[in-house]
């Protein structure tokens, strides 16, 4: 085909266009489009006859992925069960805390209503030396 397109197409389009330097520009565009078509053909040869390695190697089998799989679905489990122990971990130390919590919640509470008792105490004490009485009215 190549040579078809060298020996007929390129000289009649030579003539059709008339001068040196469109033949030479036509001559140069067919060579290096044989070339091109060459060097395909070559890398065709190349890869035909290049040493390739057995399927095995290259692409797994069934049983090869059946296993990769199980193992797969092994360490999914073994990390799901990991996930729910630390989980539950997680909020038994959170009940834990929120336990501890409540309690010191509790004690603050305590100790707030026993100041309160103190201020009101030290109130009542304070309006009885200044001469009121706990109804707010002062002794005249």
């Amino acid at each position: 085909m190549i040579d078809a397109l060298t020996h007929h197409a390129l000289p009649v389009l030579a003539d059709a266009a008339g001068d040196a330097s469109s033949t030479l520009t036509l001559w140069a565009i067919g060579t290096l489009a044989a070339l091109a078509l060459f060097a395909d053909h070559i890398t065709a040869v190349w890869d035909r006859f290049r040493q390739k390695p057995p399927p095995g190697e290259v692409f797994a089998t069934r049983e090869e992925l059946r296993q990769v799989h199980a193992r797969v679905d092994n360490m999914l489990t073994s990390m799901g069960g990991s996930m729910e122990k630390l989980t539950a971990e997680l909020k038994g130390a959170i009940d834990k805390l929120g336990e501890k919590v409540d309690e010191e919640l509790k004690e603050v509470r305590a100790e707030n209503k026993e100041v309160n008792k103190s201020l009101a105490s030290i109130h009542r004490s304070l309006g009885r030396l200044e001469g009121h009485e706990e109804g707010g009215h002062h002794h005249g």
